[in-house]
């Protein structure tokens, strides 16, 4: 990892001993790094069933500020008679069997009329991102109306979100408010230096887990921190 030195230290380092700091004095727990990750989830619903007749295609838009994503298209065909729920299987199979698609979101399923995408790692919220499908194509189905956009199902959360938790947590038996602040001063640090990133969140579950990334070792102890 390449990281600034500051005065002599690893700033990374120094990131980690502020955390280990304020989980000594209660200050941060283990749930609050599970829950300061979140992936989003991205919902698409179907909008009516396919008519005795009206076999055709569907086309899928997804659009997004995400790699091979920001204007993507596919076709899906669909029966007579597809209920809503048959049709929203077949998009999922579609969506799930595309690389790029599959590589933004980990995880494609379907359930009733509707598509569930959750993004493959947690990140703050994006509102760039929308599913959505038009019946206005070569042969077109009929029966379903157009869905041109998708509904946020789970909002996206990333590691801004710690701060929010930080700032809002009241401070246990002890615990000096100096703490908080000299914590939130090393995780912005951490944030603006990217040591503390999205990824290191989502796929960490304990606060010893993010420290011990940092490099500080379980047997750190404090004198003074992050002044």
């Amino acid at each position: 990892m390449s990281v600034l030195d500051v005065n002599g230290q690893n700033e990374a380092y120094r990131v980690g001993a502020a955390l280990k700091v304020a989980q000594a004095a209660g200050l941060i727990t283990d749930t609050d790094i599970i829950n300061s990750a979140v992936r989003q989830i991205e919902r698409l619903t179907v909008a009516g069933a396919v008519g005795a007749t009206g076999n055709g295609n569907i086309l899928v838009k997804i659009s997004a500020n995400l790699p091979n994503l920001t204007a993507k298209a596919i076709t899906v065909a669909v029966a007579n008679s597809d209920a809503t729920a048959s049709i929203a299987a077949k998009i999922k199979q579609a969506l799930s069997a595309d690389a790029d698609v599959h590589a933004a979101f980990a995880s494609i399923s379907n359930s009733a009329a509707n598509v569930d995408l959750q993004r493959t790692s947690a990140a703050d919220q994006d509102d760039s991102i929308n599913i959505g499908y038009d019946v206005s194509v070569s042969a077109p189905a009929s029966g379903p109306s157009s869905a041109p956009t998708s509904s946020t199902l789970v909002a996206g959360q990333g590691r801004a979100n710690f701060l929010s938790i930080l700032s809002a947590k009241t401070l246990p038996a002890g615990c000096p408010e100096v703490v908080r602040q000299r914590t939130m001063k090393a995780w912005r640090t951490g944030y603006d230096l990217s040591i503390l990133t999205d990824n290191l969140l989502d796929t960490m579950s304990t606060i010893s887990d993010v420290i011990s990334a940092t490099g500080v070792p379980t047997t750190y102890k404090s004198r003074s921190f992050y002044d």
